[in-house]
């Protein structure tokens, strides 16, 4: 490291030590596209920053955030039903949805 500024190498090769992360918990348990959840992953100087799973756009598709280790992932899913408030929409609720939809 030069004069106290982390490298792109330094982080790769774990020398970076205020960013190196010291903790990352997902409260969905992992990869699960039925749940909405966050990740929260701390580095070594304290700071902890949360990411949550999300929908993107109106495409149908979730953003889901997980740990990979210590470190932050994610997986863009394409939802069978749609994606609504970071979750996929279950079928069981899709269907419930047109069937209201056919009785009006």
């Amino acid at each position: 490291m030069l004069s106290g500024r982390v490298s792109l190498i330094d982080i790769i090769l774990g020398r970076a030590t205020s960013n190196a992360a010291t903790k990352c918990t997902d409260s969905d348990g992992g990869i699960n596209y039925d749940m909405s959840g966050n990740v929260t992953r701390c580095v070594k100087s304290g700071k902890c920053t949360n990411y949550a799973d999300s929908c993107v756009g109106s495409s149908g598709r979730l953003s889901e955030r997980y740990c990979r280790g210590l470190n932050l992932a994610a997986s863009n899913f394409k939802c069978p039903n749609g994606c609504s408030n970071g979750a996929c929409i279950s079928q069981a609720v899709n269907q419930t949805n047109q069937t209201s939809n056919l009785t009006r």
